[in-house]
């Protein structure tokens, strides 16, 4: 079988010239590529069989930033290891970002804040994964250590670009009347907080 391949492929896979045959250099290349075509094969395989049980080839996820915990990446993560033949796809974003991209049909699961906008916006199904606690937060010295909420509105505030998606933002707005930094990113908006640019309303366990 050796020989006919050897014909087949036009060189020595094997040395004869010693007592113990062993693999020529081309030969030694030879079977190295060989073994890693080989293990390809078996993964095609074994990714076919995935896809017939109806497993899926790919996994979006969108989560909003200023909700995101260190708990969500270890249950991702645990997943992704266990569906290894699935491509898990990733995205966060500004605000209302995952119910923009499930209503539009981008990504198969949100995680995010607006609980009851989930039902407002479509044909949705969600279900309540864990406490977010939401404070007023900034760097020290920046707020008076009592003030009303009226008050509040004459400082400088930070928030997080809205999405595309039609909705009321204004109705949902927790500033009005005061300057408006707009961030795109919650660790952009971490610096500024630290900086003393403002006030912003975010998840306490960033602020940890």
């Amino acid at each position: 079988a050796i020989k006919n391949l050897e014909e087949k492929i036009g060189f020595e896979l094997l040395d004869r010239s010693k007592y113990r045959l062993q693999l020529t250099e081309k030969g030694r290349i030879f079977h190295r590529e060989a073994k890693q075509l080989l293990h390809a094969n078996d993964e095609l395989a074994q990714l076919a069989k995935e896809l017939a049980l109806g497993n899926e080839p790919q996994f979006r996820i969108c989560y909003e930033q200023l909700c995101h915990m260190q708990s969500y990446n270890e249950i991702i993560s645990n997943t992704f290891r266990l569906f290894t033949s699935t491509e898990f796809s990733l995205t966060s974003g500004k605000r209302f970002i995952s119910l923009e991209q499930v209503n539009s049909g981008q990504a198969e699961l949100g995680i995010g804040p607006w609980f009851d906008l989930f039902h407002a916006t479509g044909d949705l199904e969600s279900v309540p994964i864990g406490r977010l606690d939401i404070g007023i937060v900034s760097a020290k010295g920046v707020l008076p250590q009592k003030l009303t909420y009226s008050e509040l509105q004459t400082y400088p505030c930070l928030a997080m670009f809205e999405s595309d998606l039609s909705i009321d933002s204004d109705r949902l707005s927790y500033s009005k009347g005061s300057a408006m930094m707009k961030i795109d990113d919650v660790s952009t908006l971490k610096s500024f907080l630290l900086s003393g640019a403002g006030w912003a309303m975010m998840s306490l366990e960033h602020c940890d």
